[in-house]
């Protein structure tokens, strides 16, 4: 956002878009429940018996979503050396590992690598071990 001054006052785009994909399992959480509870409600089913359906929507965006959530926490570390000084390549007015970068890595990138880049995989791969004989 431009401030008055005419100087980009704000977030850089870049990390607002981390930001998003960082919180983007919890808002495809809540659109699914929204859309099987509201048709539970218009049907007249208890939203017990939709459940397994919100489940199954729940994981398919999930895993529609994982690579474009990985690529994303994963270009926050993509730096080239610019005049001697190491600086985002998919933000150059960012000084790698320094000020607003460091931020981000530390509260939006390292979180959202270690809960949806590595969490997403890692436990489907626990239900899959201990569902294993019902599969």
């Amino acid at each position: 956002m431009i401030g008055k001054d005419g100087y980009d006052d704000g977030i850089p785009v870049f990390f607002e878009k981390l930001i998003m994909f960082g919180i983007l399992p919890f808002l495809l959480l809540i659109a699914c429940f929204t859309f099987w509870l509201l048709v539970s409600l218009f049907k007249k089913i208890p939203f017990k018996e939709c459940f397994g359906q919100f489940i199954s929507s729940l994981v398919i965006l999930l895993f529609m979503f994982h690579p474009n959530i990985a690529q994303a926490m994963f270009l926050t570390f993509n730096c080239l050396e610019v005049e001697g000084v190491y600086r985002m390549k998919e933000n150059v007015q960012s000084v790698c590992y320094q000020g607003d970068h460091k931020k981000f890595i530390s509260i939006v990138a390292f979180p959202s690598i270690g809960l949806w880049v590595l969490g997403i995989p890692l436990f489907s791969l626990f239900l899959l071990v201990r569902n294993k004989k019902t599969l």
